[in-house]
């Protein structure tokens, strides 16, 4: 038995049980922690731990674990997670972190994990103490914050583009440019399965995103049967959903304002072809996304070069209207998406499904700060 079990038994058993013949139970220490809050716009925030102990334990040392998180995969345990060493005075732990240098997004969710190690003074046996796992979100996001900036979102991109669809629009909305074209269909005529029919935003192309200024907007064609892969129009389109997009850093998500970090998935590189599809030019990589694209995927692996579009990799978002009217993060229409898309079902109904790899999650072993 180690003698870190032989501490933990005994503090156990001296708490549980009350003095016998006199004599005084031993306390065993504790660690407390207070809150901890992250701010994305302060450098440096100081928080602090203590050690609870009667008279005769010193603190040897200790810190925390700190993980970033998808809010789903948590590490279960400190190893899985990045230390940090903690200043020591007495029996309070301090120690600084920040946002922005510990590479913590906004909206991101933490998970912190306070540890210690403790001695009776002149032993030699060391006791480590932990402290309740802490799990926070930077700058204090909630559920409630989502979906009111979703909410809020969905007002703006209703107010300023067109809520149905049949070609160009006659007078188009405020931010719209023409000539060139402002709306440009990104997979032909066709309906890809799960996401519509889909056009780019062309005056809204490279800019870095803005919430209410979406690079793609999802149509629902007006039937749910048949083929949709025969380059046809099935006019009047329905919005059901937007897209936003930015070059892809393995190392460094975009943030909008309310919107969880996690909901961000990646956009493979490849080339949009004639017949609506695409093909996939993913780099050579250990892990999902842990490899930056250019922006033309090198090593063109269609000769005819019949395409209509290229890009590199991709951070991506997709917004969708719902029946219940708080719009939803997914990269695929959800169930109570406001407008039935068609899907690919017996009988007779085709839409064009893009190849698998073509939107992702990125590892989220590549998470760990």
């Amino acid at each position: 038995m180690t003698s870190l079990m032989r501490w933990i038994i005994a503090g156990t058993i001296a708490l549980a049980l009350p003095a016998c013949n006199g004599r005084p139970t031993v306390t065993f220490p504790t660690l407390k922690a207070d809150p901890i809050a992250f701010s994305s716009t302060r450098a440096g925030e100081t928080f602090t731990a203590k050690v609870v102990a009667p008279d005769g334990w010193e603190v040897l040392d200790g810190g925390v674990y700190l993980a970033r998180t998808d809010g789903v995969n948590r590490p279960t345990e400190g190893r899985f997670m990045r230390p940090f060493s903690a200043t020591v005075t007495e029996r309070t732990l301090r120690i600084t972190l920040s946002a922005a240098e510990d590479n913590l997004a906004a909206n991101q969710e933490v998970v912190v994990d306070w540890f210690a190690r403790v001695r009776l003074r002149g032993g030699t046996d060391v006791v480590e103490l932990s402290a309740p796992r802490q799990i926070v979100r930077v700058d204090g996001w909630t559920p409630a914050i989502r979906d009111a900036a979703l909410i809020a979102d969905q007002a703006s991109v209703l107010r300023d583009f067109p809520i149905s669809f049949n070609g160009q629009p006659s007078t188009p909305p405020p931010g719209f440019v023409s000539p060139p074209s402002p709306l440009v269909p990104t997979h032909g005529m066709t309906c890809l399965t799960g996401q519509g029919f889909g056009v780019a935003v062309v005056v809204n192309k490279g800019r870095t995103p803005s919430l209410g200024r979406p690079m793609l907007l999802l149509y629902a064609p007006n039937r749910t049967t048949g083929d949709f892969t025969n380059l046809l129009p099935d006019m009047t389109y329905t919005l059901v959903g937007w897209a936003y997009a930015t070059d892809f850093n393995p190392g460094s998500q975009p943030t909008l304002p309310g919107i969880p970090w996690e909901a961000w998935f990646v956009h493979e590189a490849g080339f949009h072809l004639l017949n609506g599809n695409m093909t996939l030019v993913p780099p050579v990589e250990s892990k999902s996304g842990a490899a930056p694209q250019s922006e033309r995927a090198v090593g063109h692996p269609n000769p005819l070069k019949r395409e209509v579009a290229a890009h590199g990799r991709l951070w991506d978002l997709h917004i969708w209207r719902t029946t219940g009217g708080t719009p939803v993060l997914s990269i695929n229409a959800p169930p109570d998406v406001l407008r039935p898309l068609p899907v690919n079902r017996p009988p007779g109904t085709t839409t064009v499904t893009l190849p698998t790899g073509a939107m992702f999650v990125q590892d989220r072993s590549l998470m760990t700060p």
